[in-house]
Order: structure tokens, then sequence, then C-alpha cells
């Protein structure tokens, strides 16, 4: 795996419209970056205008349903 020629979200579809763009390139992890994967979340949560309690227990409630 070289991470170019075998990524798992490809920027194009095979009919060459864009599919997915990669903003930011944050580094690499030895771990799992549980951590900083939540506080990105958190942020994105703040920035929709939802508080962090509402967002988890909205998705919460999805699950229960």
């Amino acid at each position: 795996m070289n991470g170019v020629n075998d990524a798992k979200d490809s920027s194009y579809v095979t009919q060459g419209r864009p599919h997915v763009r990669h903003v930011k390139d944050h580094g690499c992890f030895a771990d799992f970056p549980w951590d900083f994967i939540v506080s990105c979340r958190k942020e994105w949560v703040e920035r929709i205008g939802r508080g962090w309690t509402e967002f988890t227990d909205s998705v919460r409630n999805m699950e229960v349903e």
C-alpha cells in the first residue's frame, strides 16, 4: 500500500466526475487518534450551531429507534 494508487477514497469517480475533496492533511498517527477526532467533531458541532450534548443526545436517540 502506498496511499496513492490504493487510496480508500478516490478524488474522482470512474466517469471522471469529482467525488471526494481532501481539504486538510492532519498527518500520520502511530495509534488511532480518538481524542483528536472527537475534538474535531466538537468543533464542527459548534460551527453548525448545536451544543455537544444536544448532538450526542440526538445521535443516541437515533440508535434507539
